[in-house]
């Protein structure tokens, strides 16, 4: 209070003249909201993807596994996976239960998928993270087409004259690694000296070998050994029976 010729007259107080500008003025020991939004979560994002095994075979599994940087909120998070090459699909959703920082989702590999590396991508919202396995060449339930794996000639020797009563005479019998499929497999049959026509034997559906005759007196015959080799895709075998005279 101040005093005016002896009257009284009373002291403002600061806070009225300071208004609203003290209510809102920080205090002594009271903490400062955060720059941002106040109060508002932010949601956890991908953290890690990893996959177990690192080499799998076709017909397989292999279990892939996303960590995030914290529990999943209510209702669970999609993590969106894709892999290059596809494989058993190409395109999954693996959900993290509410609560949890990690999830699980078991892929099979398909029969169509290709011996190499694949890589498995994982995403949620704008982060992605990555992870390799390995389908291994020529492994146990691949799918392949079976191929040549023997050919063999009777009689290993014949003279001309049997060969000008029976061009046929000679018997070619090749074997396949496995059974033909559908529709069978065609072997093509050369000789050299090109003693044949241009032979062939098939291998009927489920089958594994063929044999007949081929024909042989194309070009003049001669005494000597012939060489007849068997071809089906990029393999060859070949055996050898002898001309007399």
């Amino acid at each position: 209070m101040v005093l005016f010729g002896g009257l009284s007259r009373p002291t403002p107080d600061p806070a009225a003249l300071l208004g609203d500008t003290w209510e809102h003025s920080e205090q002594p020991g009271q903490p400062t909201p955060p720059s941002g939004q106040p109060g508002q979560a932010t949601g956890p994002t991908l953290q890690e993807l990893s996959i177990e095994p690192s080499q799998v075979n076709i017909g397989a599994v292999v279990t892939v596994t996303v960590t995030l940087t914290g529990p999943a909120p209510a209702g669970g998070l999609q993590v969106q996976l894709t892999s290059s090459p596809p494989v058993g699909g190409g395109l999954w959703l693996l959900t993290v239960p509410s609560g949890a920082t990690t999830g699980q989702f078991a892929i099979e590999i398909n029969a169509t998928a290709m011996p190499g590396l694949v890589t498995v991508t994982g995403t949620l919202g704008q982060v992605s993270k990555s992870a390799t396995f390995n389908i291994p060449s020529g492994q146990p339930g691949q799918p392949t087409e079976p191929t040549l794996q023997d050919l063999q000639i009777s009689p290993p020797e014949i003279s001309i004259f049997i060969l000008r009563q029976q061009p046929e005479a000679v018997i070619a019998t090749v074997t396949l690694t496995g059974p033909a499929p559908t529709g069978g497999l065609q072997v093509q049959l050369t000789a050299s000296p090109p003693v044949l026509g241009g032979s062939a034997l098939v291998v009927p559906s489920g089958a594994t070998t063929a044999k007949g005759g081929f024909p042989v007196g194309i070009v003049p015959v001669t005494a000597g050994p012939v060489i007849v080799t068997g071809t089906l895709g990029q393999v060859s075998k070949s055996a050898t029976f002898q001309i007399t005279p």
